[in-house]
């Protein structure tokens, strides 16, 4: 993919001489940051990941000897020991202790699959937690994003409400010069007052996106208080240039989703846990030695012993299990169909993700473009009505009218801005590349 496509954000913690007390700013790869180190979901993914570790060190274990010692003592009733007339043979007390060693030798290959299924599984989880991961990023970005949506909302509406008290000062000045009717002042009063309702739901739209991205975000456990800290964000949405091919999207999203290669993993791994109970049907090889030391049986005395070293072969061959074998098999045969059907459905379901996106972004694209001049010419025309009304050959209504379609085009404006840079985000998402950040919101320059 080009360089732009491989990046998600270029940013650096912000000075704190930004930020008032008591708040936090973030940039987007400061909270990307933040969101991989201390997301609950990103922690529990890899709790999964070291719990799938532990199966795979248990099952690792059958491929290697195992160690054991013991020990044993015993008492009996002198009418249990063996007499000839009026001798017995042996003692009513006996002990022993060895050390054994035992290793499987053949299992008709049920350990050595056994083993390479759990090493499967840890590669698939360690492939969700990937998957989870990227979806951490694509919800901090858009989260991100909606600060900064929310923030240049809140100024376009500032900006409104700004431009009309200064044509609500205009108008009562020009009626205590007793050029217009109060009419006209109160009009400019309305459109002032009707102003002021979107810029407080605006207003209060950018505390919940900031409330949003800090519950995102996380919180250090060294650090518990940055959830009660106020976050604000550092950047502004951009329009960085973007290209992409629907087919070369599709390809690279077969290749490396993580949700893909998951679902393939545990295709593997249901293959090898089939492998798994059909080698129940075979027999089993185990070699064993062991040196022990024991009390002999025919003296009195506890200190009168015997040692030395036993080495064998031991088989076991399960002739008949009432079917138990045969149960276990297709238990595993239906768990690799599942698996099966799994990737088949979640290969479409990406599909059709990649699809989506890729025509989101087209439309994102063509409404930006848009944007650009409505804005131009929105301005151009609350111009136009100004000086018309001043020359007296406009109405104060199509200063106004002029004025709201400006705020509506900025406003529409900023939304392109944010579908835009989302849009990449989205399409990242369905690639699969997402974890590799893209400058999509552009760092402010610091006031030199």
């Amino acid at each position: 993919a080009p360089a732009q496509e491989s990046e998600v954000a270029s940013a650096i913690y912000a000075d704190p001489s930004d930020s008032n007390s008591g708040v936090e700013v973030v940039t987007l790869e400061e909270a990307l940051t933040t969101a991989l180190s201390y997301n609950a979901a990103i922690r529990e993914a890899e709790q999964r990941v070291n719990e799938q570790h532990g199966v795979l060190i248990y099952a690792r274990s059958f491929l290697f000897p195992k160690v054991e010692a013991s020990g044993r003592f015993d008492a009996e009733d002198q009418d249990l020991i063996p007499s000839f007339g009026q001798s017995s043979f042996g003692s009513d007390k006996t002990w022993d202790a060895k050390l054994e060693i035992r290793q499987p030798l053949y299992t008709g290959s049920r350990g050595f699959n056994y083993y390479r299924e759990q090493k499967l599984r840890e590669e698939a989880a360690r492939a969700e937690l990937e998957a989870i991961a990227q979806d951490v990023i694509y919800q901090v970005t858009q989260s991100f994003f909606d600060v900064l949506l929310a923030r240049s909302q809140m100024e376009v509406q500032r900006e409104s409400v700004r431009l009309l008290e200064e044509e609500l000062r205009n108008e009562r000045n020009k009626f205590a010069a007793g050029t217009i009717s109060e009419f006209n002042v109160l009009r400019a009063e309305v459109a002032v007052a009707n102003a002021r309702t979107p810029l407080i739901r605006a207003e209060n739209a950018l505390k919940l996106a900031k409330e949003e991205l800090k519950r995102i975000l996380g919180a250090a456990p060294q650090h518990p208080q940055r959830l009660r800290e106020e976050v604000d964000v550092k950047g502004e949405l951009s329009s960085p240039p973007f290209q992409v091919v629907l087919d070369d999207a599709l390809e690279q999203a077969e290749a490396r989703r993580p949700e893909l290669r998951q679902l393939n993993l545990l295709i593997d791994a249901a293959e090898r846990g089939v492998a798994v109970e059909w080698g129940a049907y075979l027999p089993e090889l185990s070699g064993t030695a062991s040196y022990g030391i024991e009390k002999s049986r025919f003296s009195d005395e506890l200190d009168d012993t015997l040692n030395g070293w036993r080495a064998g072969l031991e088989v076991t061959w399960d002739v008949w299990d009432t079917f138990e074998t045969k149960s276990l098999v297709d238990q595993a045969k239906a768990r690799l169909a599942r698996a099966r059907i799994a990737h088949r459905q979640r290969k479409l379901d990406v599909e059709v993700e990649v699809r989506r996106a890729y025509s989101r972004l087209l439309e994102a694209k063509a409404l930006l473009r848009a944007s650009e001049k409505v804005v131009q010419q929105a301005d151009e025309s609350l111009r136009l009505a100004r000086n018309r009304f001043n020359a007296g050959a406009g109405t104060q209504l199509d200063v106004l009218d002029a004025q709201v379609a400006l705020t509506e085009a900025k406003s529409n404006r900023v939304q392109a801005l944010y579908d835009y840079n989302l849009s990449i985000a989205r399409m990242q998402r369905a690639q699969g590349i997402i974890d590799s950040p893209h400058a999509s919101a552009k760092e402010a320059e610091s006031p030199s």
